[in-house]
């Protein structure tokens, strides 16, 4: 097997495997885990009193100083 051989099998194991992670990572109807993101309310990461008030300024200036 030649180097070119080698190099193409291995591109194309890549390309598989990104392919079938993209696959299970956005599968139709998949059932998430309690997490962060499904609003359980198990780490109090994503529950009303985790979010900032209404008044808290969302954006913070950046400020560079020489």
């Amino acid at each position: 097997m030649s180097y070119a051989e080698l190099e193409g099998v291995l591109v194309g194991l890549v390309v598989i495997a990104a392919v079938a992670y993209a696959l299970w990572r956005w599968r139709p109807g998949k059932q998430r885990a309690p997490g962060c993101d499904s609003g359980c309310g198990a780490c109090k990461g994503c529950g009303p009193g985790a979010r900032p008030p209404n008044d808290a300024p969302r954006e913070q200036p950046v400020n560079f100083h020489r």
